[in-house]
């Protein structure tokens, strides 16, 4: 990580840089001699883009800040401790103003551990969407033995159902309605004409033909 570094109260730039090449990382001073923070804002604007973080040390960090955000491309925030710090690289600023008043009393050493800290972490940009997860199937019960094995290699084994088969009442057929005969009406015995005498009439009464 490449780190620039500027502070209003020189003395300070060099501390700083000997925490950071302590740490295994390069740093370069600011050459510019001035002790007011918008010197030093512009002449972090002509190499902030040539490094990782650039870091400035004032005595007006709030004021510091807000002139150095009037830049286009520069990211700039106080930092008053390792997790201000934290979430400035999360947010990926590229300045962070350290209070020149606190620099010796504060926690400067957290928010130069958090940064680099930071720095050696892969930063997850975007998420991969995960996986529909299939629905579990419904495990089968184990009939036990050889027998059991080969019922359920060959599907003959019976699968468990969510609800037991309900029995269809058997469907009744309409039963046939015989269509009504007519009955044919009863012809009257037609009555033999008389043949006059007795023995005729000895017929009828007997009913002899």
């Amino acid at each position: 990580m490449r780190i620039y570094v500027a502070a209003e109260k020189k003395g300070l730039d060099v501390s700083l840089a000997n925490m950071i090449n302590r740490s295994g990382h390069n740093c370069i001073i600011c050459d510019d001699e001035s002790t007011e923070y918008k010197d030093l804002i512009k002449d972090i604007r002509n190499y902030y883009s040539s490094y990782d973080l650039s870091i400035l040390i004032s005595a007006s960090p709030q004021d510091a800040c807000i002139e150095a955000n009037r830049i286009a491309g520069i990211r700039a925030v106080v930092c008053k401790d390792a997790e201000d710090a934290s979430s400035a690289m999360s947010a990926k600023s590229n300045l962070i103003v350290i209070d020149a008043e606190k620099f010796r009393t504060g926690d400067t050493k957290g928010i130069m551990k958090s940064i680099f800290d930071s720095s050696g972490k892969p930063r997850q940009q975007t998420l991969e969407p995960q996986m529909a997860q299939e629905p579990q199937r419904r495990q089968q019960p184990s009939t036990g033995g050889t027998l059991g094995s080969l019922k359920n290699a060959f599907g003959m084994g019976n699968a468990p159902q969510d609800k037991p088969m309900q029995k269809q009442a058997p469907v009744q057929q309409p039963k046939k309605v015989q269509p009504v005969q007519k009955q044919q009406p009863q012809q009257a015995p037609k009555k033999k004409g008389k043949s006059g005498g007795f023995f005729d009439s000895l017929k009828d009464t007997f009913g002899v033909e």
